[in-house]
């Protein structure tokens, strides 16, 4: 199933909160990628499993964070368009 969802607004607490949850995702992948023995290095070696993105979430180029909140975005959108709700109690 393929969802298009480029032009939804996502939901304001969300939204406000992109930050936050766009820094869990890059800890996931890290964590990840840690477990399948990557490692930080200035320079990105998919040999060496090394990659400059290992490191806190602060310290990333906005290039790199924006690929964290994409992932946040698309995610998002989709449990929307599937009908989910997504609120705070």
């Amino acid at each position: 199933m393929c969802i298009s969802s480029q032009n939804d607004q996502l939901p304001q607490e969300i939204a406000q909160d992109m930050e936050i949850i766009a820094r869990s995702v890059h800890e996931s992948w890290m964590r990840q990628r840690q477990g399948e023995g990557w490692t930080y290095a200035a320079e990105f070696d998919n040999q060496l499993k090394t990659t400059p993105n290992m490191v806190d979430y602060d310290a990333l180029p906005e290039s790199e964070k924006e690929v964290d909140r994409a992932t946040v975005r698309q995610v998002v959108r989709t449990l929307l368009k599937l009908h989910y709700r997504i609120g705070r109690e």
